[in-house]
């Protein structure tokens, strides 16, 4: 005979998060040095004794060097490391040097599993940022609540639902276009920055979600 686990049902809970996006960076406008003697690398490290970098900053990241990439785990003052350059070895002393990738934003950060019953955003404040663009989802799936969103084109008191930030009111959660009922994740939701930095902007999440697991929760 088989036997189902049930998690003891749990009242529907309401949290509201408020993000505020001012310098964030995108991939089209990351850090880059010229060809110096001040660069150096080895097989597993780039160094710049021109700069004067935050700790950790470029984890994540790829920097690219003389032809070679490398994604980057950790980076000092001065020094950026990672497992490899791609194809082995290294590129060599005094090239120039650029970062490439996306920056991502946590929004909801899970705990167990939920059921998300109704998300939407309103923004507050317009974003700015050129050709910046924003995507709204999962570490897995960056887009897979909504797909990457000219920055500039979510205005104040617009609700963003999809690619498209409309004035009127909708009886629909994110994503809706995508998913017919409610939404189950397994991650922590985020948005990710792309192609160039967002300037500015304030957006506001809300949503009502039940926990599916003793524990689940957003925070």
């Amino acid at each position: 005979m088989s036997m189902i686990s049930v998690a003891p049902a749990s009242a529907e809970k309401s949290l509201q998060k408020t993000i505020t996006l001012n310098g964030t960076p995108g991939a089209g406008a990351l850090g880059s040095g010229t060809a110096n003697a001040a660069v150096t690398t080895d097989n597993t490290t780039l160094t710049d004794t021109r700069v004067a970098w935050t700790v950790n900053m470029w984890a994540g990241y790829v920097v690219t060097c003389n032809g070679k990439t490398m994604t980057v785990v950790s980076n000092t003052a001065t020094a950026m490391t990672g497992a490899s350059w791609s194809g082995g070895g290294n590129p060599g002393n005094g090239f120039a040097w650029s970062m490439s990738g996306s920056f991502v934003v946590p929004v909801y950060t899970l705990s167990g599993r939920v059921v998300i019953t109704s998300l939407f955003c309103t923004c507050t404040t317009g974003l700015s940022g050129a050709t910046a663009t924003l995507s709204f989802g999962t570490a897995t799936t960056p887009a897979g609540l909504i797909a990457a969103t000219t920055a500039t084109s979510i205005v104040a008191t617009r609700l963003w639902i999809d690619t498209g930030p409309d004035a009127s009111v909708f009886g629909v959660h994110i994503g809706a276009s995508a998913f017919a009922g409610d939404i189950v994740t397994t991650e922590s939701l985020i948005l990710t920055v792309a192609v160039a930095d967002i300037t500015g902007g304030v957006l506001v999440f809300n949503c009502t979600y039940e926990p599916l697991t003793d524990g689940g929760s957003l925070t």
